[in-house]
């Protein structure tokens, strides 16, 4: 349905009109925790669907207004059915993050030596886009609905949370840098002549309680720093490695204007490779190219301009307080690890139906070299579409498995995609950010 129509129209669900089952343990309340309006609290195991008249047959994403709700600390996790069917496999594995941040001040031992505080949870609503969290898809789902009444189920996994708002609508497609340009010049924006700097040590807040500042001592430049002492003067790093993890800082801008970005980062885990982060400012991408900001293999600190081609982009920021987000991203790898994951996927049924001619254990070479083709339907044409694929990654390949993987469920013999270092293992280190 990739061709499908895109409604330009904005479908609220009823949010308390609901149905629960298998356990839920759900409830309305009114004005929850500063949220205006009705809000339902789900529990977490069961389930909970509600009913939705689609105006018009197309694609559509769907957003959420949820409260991550006090639980185990971990992660919400929800399972999407759309009239009792999971559309796809990325559906099942609905991940909505709670917030933490630093639970204390920095804290100093008696012999002047900083440790790390204790995070706590800084819970608050959030708005979220339903997208992937464990799959290589790049940006939001797209759910594909006919005109009519369809029934929205979600099934909880891990850990309550409320919700305020389900609504299914259009995205908005971000603007390309050289709009966002010309929009400068036709509102005369001019270029900022403070300069703002943030410790990254210093982040807000953070989607996983891992993503603490850590201590560096590789170079005389990184502040703060003291001879004979820890100081922690870095964050990110080997912990900063997941897809969709993010930091937040807030900061205080005087003077409305034009700004550049530049960070002060090493990345010295991918060697050979880069790491992507998606740049959020105030909660929004403000163009298309923040999202994939991309960060190259150096075993020293680097000072990296945000921008293309040794132009460093503009931000316009007004006078007041503001946030600025980084989000672990696959950035322009994912399109080829999406494509690697179907053909491995093709691989195993070709390689399935091989095995009901040939038998794991093949005999009389010649009866399989003639018969193959005559038993096994269309084999000829799916493996001449996939050897007309092209995946430009010299550091992915594909393997056969010795063994049961406990992961994928994997029998020995069939196919599988090798991409360690590519999609979690993304890490970059973060000492300053200068605007």
């Amino acid at each position: 349905h990739t061709e499908a129509e895109r409604p330009a129209v904005t479908v609220p669900v009823d949010i308390s009109s609901y149905t629960v089952g298998d356990g839920m343990q759900a409830s309305v309340e009114q004005n929850y925790q500063g949220k205006q309006g009705a809000s339902v609290l789900t529990g977490k195991e069961g389930f909970i669907e509600w009913q939705v008249a689609v105006p018009q047959t197309g694609l559509y994403n769907i957003g959420v207004d949820y409260y991550p709700m006090e639980g185990n600390g971990s992660d919400i996790e929800r399972e999407l059915l759309i009239d009792g069917v999971a559309p796809f496999d990325g559906a099942r594995t609905l991940t909505f993050q709670r917030i933490w941040t630093d639970g204390e001040s920095m804290v100093k031992d008696d012999d002047g030596n900083e440790y790390r505080p204790f995070q706590v949870e800084a819970p608050r609503w959030m708005s979220m886009v339903l997208r992937g969290s464990s799959d290589y898809s790049k940006g939001s789902y797209l759910f594909y609905l006919e005109q009519g009444t369809h029934t929205l189920r979600l099934i909880s996994n891990k850990e309550p949370m409320a919700i305020s708002a389900i609504r299914l609508f259009q995205e908005e497609e971000l603007p390309t840098y050289a709009e966002k340009q010309q929009e400068y010049r036709q509102k005369g924006y001019q270029a900022a002549t403070k300069e703002i700097m943030i410790e990254g040590e210093a982040a807000a807040y953070r989607s996983s309680p891992t993503l603490y500042a850590i201590n560096d001592n590789s170079s005389p430049m990184t502040s703060p720093t003291e001879v004979g002492k820890i100081r922690l003067n870095t964050i990110g790093g080997y912990n900063w490695r997941y897809q969709r993890q993010w930091l937040e800082w807030k900061f205080t801008v005087t003077e409305t204007g034009l700004y550049k970005l530049n960070l002060r980062t090493m990345q010295n885990f991918n060697e050979g490779a880069s790491s992507t982060r998606s740049l959020y400012i105030d909660g929004e991408i403000p163009f298309e190219e923040a999202k994939d900001l991309t960060f190259e293999y150096s075993m020293d600190w680097q000072l990296n301009s945000a921008g293309e081609n040794d132009t460093p982009y503009l931000f316009y920021l007004e006078a007041g307080e503001h946030t600025l987000r980084l989000e672990n991203t696959l950035g322009k790898i994912s399109d080829v690890l999406t494509q690697m994951q179907q053909t491995v996927y093709q691989l195993n049924g070709v390689y399935r139906k091989i095995l009901m001619v040939t038998g794991t254990t093949p005999v009389g070479i010649r009866y399989i070299g003639h018969q193959l083709t005559q038993d096994i339907h269309r084999i000829s044409n799916r493996t001449a579409e996939m050897a007309g694929m092209q995946i430009p990654v010299r550091s992915c390949h594909l393997y056969f498995p010795i063994s049961q993987s406990a992961e994928t469920g994997c029998q020995r013999g069939c196919l599988g995609t090798d991409h360690a270092g590519i999609g979690n293992q993304d890490h970059v280190g973060f000492q300053q950010i200068l605007m």
